[in-house]
């Protein structure tokens, strides 16, 4: 019976050994299958939410040099198109050809992840040298369309009007988002939050506090950002931002529905 009863405890003990073995086995397999991996190039599909454009080639490229098509979007809304590999080497050939071109009014030249970013100093920072390229114009992507004074620009993002506030430096009023393509060359970490006072109005007296909440892990490759107000606070009856964070993802989670800019 000794013998017996011995045999039972080696054998729950091994069997518990084994369950512990498998569930090690099983957490280290989801834990590597988790971690987000660099993306040198992507393909993005979605909707263009109440689309009132023709159907057209969707340029990646943003102002003063020949547009780079690598999809399109057709008359309902529907939209691919390509983030292609080592686009910093591809934006770096189209600004090297404008600037050597007559009519060149700018020098133009690829920017670094500080330049892009302002990080304070409070903010725990690397890689911010790593050079930058943004997909599109200022956050959009143009649809070329049969008569070129049409115009057709979309976006993910919440709403026109917060995405257009950003174009021109406006300060927002609402709560929103919008999202956007960087290609990096190098891995880029900006974390942390810190606080500014900021004037309601230039040659105001009147102040209102901004909360900026970071947290950005760039991998070498495509990156996705989101910029969101979440919070607005009113002072003087005028609403400003109280909450602003900065966020970074894989391009695969990408948003699927987009916004049209008029």
């Amino acid at each position: 019976m000794k013998f017996i009863y011995l045999l039972l405890i080696i054998s729950m003990i091994s069997c518990k050994q084994n369950k512990a073995t498998d569930a090690t086995d099983e957490t280290q397999t989801t834990s590597k299958e988790s971690i987000v991996q660099p993306v040198e190039q992507a393909t993005i599909t979605g909707n263009v939410i109440n689309y009132e454009g023709d159907k057209g080639p969707i340029n990646i490229l943003g102002f003063y040099v020949q547009p780079e098509n690598t999809g399109s979007v057709d008359d309902r809304g529907k939209f691919t198109f390509q983030l292609p590999p080592d686009f910093n080497k591809i934006s770096s050939n189209k600004f090297e050809e404008y600037n050597k071109s007559d009519s060149a009014e700018y020098e133009l030249e690829l920017s670094n992840a500080a330049e892009l970013f302002l990080p304070h100093d409070s903010l725990k920072t690397q890689g911010l040298d790593s050079q930058i390229s943004l997909a599109g114009k200022f956050y959009t992507f143009e649809v070329a369309q049969d008569n070129v004074d049409d115009q057709v620009l979309i976006a993910p993002a919440s709403s026109p009007a917060f995405i257009k506030n950003e174009i021109q430096a406006i300060p927002q009023t609402q709560t929103g988002w919008l999202s956007y393509y960087i290609y990096t060359n190098n891995p880029v970490l900006i974390k942390g939050e810190y606080q500014q006072d900021n004037l309601v109005e230039d040659y105001s007296t009147s102040v209102f506090t901004t909360n900026y909440k970071y947290d950005i892990n760039l991998l070498k490759g495509w990156n996705l950002i989101t910029y969101s107000v979440q919070e607005v606070v009113k002072v003087d009856n005028t609403a400003r931002p109280s909450l602003v964070t900065y966020t970074s993802t894989s391009v695969n989670n990408s948003p699927v529905d987009w916004i049209q800019i008029k």
